[in-house]
């Protein structure tokens, strides 16, 4: 009897760890999982479905189907990484991941179809394309609505344990109602029964208690009181595949942001935030370099363009030059196309621009939205002031203010800032209010701890896109 109950816990158990491991994979931040998946799925159903063609049993017709099976697949990860699809957010929405999987679809047959007529000199038949194309769209979008359906019945489930401070608050806040646009549930009625009940109860019987609730994380506050209760409880929960996590990572994992009311020295410590990366830091120099080199050919002539309407808007030089914030605590000349008055421009390097700024010229309003005005920065970029990818350059003013109100704020100069970043991607350009500041400088933190190649590509891509969007 008493192996057969032991049998029957260990299966509980194993259950219950997988379930709690396939939770974590579906709401992690991670994409290149799901885009291998769409890619492989998009390039087998695409030239599966080739087949069905009139000509299909030809041997030079199939490896053309082939290629376009190739073109198609590549095509629509792309454009699929550069507008969202594979995003967090969009996982758990139908309507979203149909809407997305549609516009990356007629993106990847316009990519595709000029790849094959102009790159391989490969023509496709026309019903060829047409159901590769749709049966790629109908796996690819199958498997997103068994991510949906998965993700809504085995939701991340956490409690907070302690004290409840600025970051939990809003942690339970955002989190709390069972929302179906959002994989994350926090359960408070289960967190304190659990602190109620600490003292008293055994580890396993709340571990077992956290199991029948389907409890996937145990996030500790700041706050919380060690305790021999805790330490066991925590032990045991690790064993029963309980995620135990600090609420400041956790914080991050799910906003992509650290918090900065709070974020000490201590903090940073325990973040270990290590910059002492020599191969990421020269693959990523050497990126830059050839990217930059690589993007000056074709943008040359529209540079030239911006140049000469700038001379013809107003008086004064094509190219503004302001100090900003470097790396290492140096400054630096940043180069920008002029897009202001001249007497105006250089009265105060304070002054916000702002919709209808009757200082901004006729072609600053043409582009500024579109960011053209900083063109000139890969020139920045190349001899090594600034990165593509980083936390912006701050103007001097601007940094010693901050340095004063939030001392975190310098760990922003330990790396060159960057022509983009994830704080633009995530919010914007603007800094209006002190809690956007704070927004961004908790998105500058993110990507100085985790930033590496695969970041910085994602982070070009979707600037590339949200570009794009806005010239349209």
């Amino acid at each position: 009897m008493r192996t057969t109950q032991i049998r029957a816990s260990a299966s509980s158990i194993t259950y219950s760890r997988r379930r709690r491991a396939l939770t974590q994979v579906l709401v992690s931040d991670a994409k290149w999982p799901w885009v291998l998946a769409d890619l492989i799925i998009g390039i087998a159903l695409f030239y599966a479905f080739t087949l069905f063609g009139k000509y299909s049993s030809d041997t030079l017709i199939r490896f053309h189907n082939l290629i376009a099976a190739l073109a198609f697949g590549f095509s629509f990860a792309l454009f699929g990484l550069g507008n969202g699809l594979f995003d967090r957010e969009t996982r758990i929405s139908k309507l979203e991941s149909l809407r997305l999987c549609i516009f990356s679809w007629v993106l990847a047959m316009c990519a595709g179809l000029a790849l094959l007529q102009f790159i391989f000199f490969i023509k496709v038949g026309r019903i060829s394309l047409l159901y590769g194309s749709l049966g790629a769209l109908i796996g690819i979008y199958s498997l997103h609505l068994l991510l949906t359906h998965l993700i809504r019945k085995y939701p991340s489930r956490f409690i907070i344990l302690g004290e409840m401070t600025a970051e939990s608050h809003e942690l339970s806040q955002q989190l709390r109602a069972r929302n179906p646009h959002q994989p994350y549930e926090y359960v408070e009625s289960v967190g304190d029964e659990v602190s109620r009940r600490l003292a008293s109860d055994d580890p396993e019987e709340l571990v077992h208690f956290l199991d029948e609730r389907r409890i996937s994380s145990l996030v500790f506050s700041q706050h919380a009181k060690n305790s021999a209760e805790l330490t066991k409880l925590t032990i045991h929960s690790m064993q029963s595949g309980i995620r135990v996590v600090d609420e400041r990572r956790f914080y991050a994992e799910i906003f992509r942001r650290y918090p900065t009311d709070n974020f000490d020295s201590h903090a940073l410590m325990a973040e270990s935030f290590n910059l002492e990366k020599p191969i990421i830091n020269f693959v990523k120099r050497l990126l830059d370099i050839i990217l930059v080199s690589l993007a000056l050919i074709p943008l040359l002539p529209l540079m030239i363009f911006i140049a000469l309407a700038v001379r013809l808007s107003s008086k004064g030089p094509i190219i503004y030059v302001q100090e900003r914030q470097g790396r290492h605590f140096t400054t630096f000349k940043m180069f920008k196309f002029r897009t202001m008055r001249l007497r105006l421009e250089n009265t105060d390097d304070s002054l916000v621009t702002h919709k209808r700024d009757p200082r901004v010229t006729w072609i600053g309003r043409i582009i500024r939205p579109l960011h053209f005005d900083e063109l000139p920065q890969l020139i920045n970029i190349l001899i090594g002031d600034m990165s593509l990818v980083g936390p912006r350059p701050a103007m001097i003013t601007f940094v010693q203010k901050m340095r004063d109100e939030i001392p975190v704020f310098e760990v922003r100069q330990l790396m060159r800032p960057g022509l983009t970043g994830l704080a633009q991607i995530s919010q914007g350009y603007s800094l209006d209010t002190d809690d956007e500041i704070k927004q961004k400088l908790g998105y500058d933190l993110y990507y100085i701890k985790k930033y590496g190649v695969m970041l910085d590509l994602w982070i070009m891509l979707r600037t590339a896109f949200t570009l794009a969007k806005s010239a349209w």
